[in-house]
């Protein structure tokens, strides 16, 4: 008799991987965001756009690092036969990691573009 579980294959294992690589670039970039958040509170009263506000929160930074790890973790220890949860999982952490990289810096990017040497 074969255990269900036994039936991930290999490109099961290759997104599981994939989603643990992004919940290690994930913490790094956590692990980053203080700094940023600290900068920005040197900067006085400015008004920071919702998603950069939201993005360098703490509940969000360790929050999304904390869930990220649950999910990946559900997905080793219950080894789920559809390929799809896999997909799925590894299409939201990498939404999230690339949010959690660009919204915090994107006012800094804004403002070096209007920067000129005039």
């Amino acid at each position: 008799m074969s255990d269900e579980r036994t039936k991930a294959g290999f490109w099961h294992g290759v997104f599981a991987g994939f989603c643990g690589f992004i919940m290690v670039v994930q913490l790094a970039i956590a692990s980053q965001l203080s700094d940023v958040a600290s900068m920005y509170r040197d900067f006085g009263d400015v008004k920071l756009p919702v998603l950069t506000r939201l993005t360098i929160h703490p509940a969000w930074t360790w929050g999304t690092s904390l869930l990220g790890i649950g999910a990946v973790a559900a997905l080793v220890v219950k080894r789920p036969r559809s390929i799809a949860l896999y997909v799925a999982t590894a299409v939201v952490l990498l939404a999230v990691a690339i949010a959690t990289y660009w919204y915090p810096r994107a006012p800094i990017y804004a403002l070096a573009g209007n920067i000129s040497a005039d």
